[in-house]
């Protein structure tokens, strides 16, 4: 039987822009790699995923400064989800407690209307 483990999908921090030198750039780059953490996807349409970044940067790029690195740096910090390898193969041990069969070691207890001479 093959082991289930987790593996964590690498997603890119510069996925549309290789060497971002401005703001930007900067946050075109962390709301891509956001899309693809939340979608679960590393290979988003670029085209498209510029044109959403553009238009979440028209909102803030009025912001202060500050408050754009903040937003980026928030960005990149979208929680990676782990993903299964090998579905097929899982054990008796990965079933919750509740849906397993009792172990014939272990004496159940009696129910309430078990009657004791």
């Amino acid at each position: 039987m093959k082991q289930t483990y987790f593996r964590e999908p690498k997603y890119s921090k510069s996925y549309l822009i290789s060497k971002p030198q401005n703001l930007y750039e900067q946050y075109v780059n962390a709301f891509a790699f956001s899309e693809m953490v939340k979608n679960q996807n590393t290979t988003l349409n670029k085209k498209e995923l510029q044109q959403h970044a553009q238009n979440s940067w028209r909102e803030i790029r009025t912001k202060d400064k500050n408050i754009i690195q903040n937003i980026i740096s928030e960005l990149l910090k979208t929680p990676v989800q782990p993903s299964f390898s090998n579905f097929s193969n899982f054990s008796s041990k990965n079933t919750p407690a509740t849906e397993r069969e009792p172990s014939p070691n272990i004496i159940p207890e009696p129910s309430n209307d078990t009657q004791f001479p």
